[in-house]
């Protein structure tokens, strides 16, 4: 028996993270860092040293220098692959360190 208030657990844990900004970001971070291995590759995420997800910029960290110019001419590309992934307009600028 079914009762009317029943709710699948991604929609109570969706309504609580949109609640809880903090939080949301906390757990969006987790995801990128997964997105970002994934859809960049292991070459990359070795010299990948931190990714961080502030007020919708993502600060990414990386160890060589000709990368860093590669990934810089790529910000538009990255931006819409992670989106795409997250599901939303999560990230508005990618900033390359």
């Amino acid at each position: 028996m079914k009762r009317h208030n029943d709710k699948n657990i991604k929609d109570v844990i969706d309504l609580y993270l949109k609640d809880n900004k903090k939080l949301s970001e906390g757990y969006q971070s987790v995801r990128i860092d997964e997105i970002w291995k994934e859809r960049m590759g292991k070459m990359i995420a070795t010299y990948t040293k931190s990714i961080q997800l502030k007020n919708g910029i993502l600060e990414v960290s990386i160890s060589s220098s000709p990368l860093k110019k590669e990934l810089q001419m790529s910000k538009t590309q990255i931006i819409s692959a992670i989106n795409e992934e997250l599901g939303g307009n999560i990230i508005v600028d990618v900033i390359i360190k």
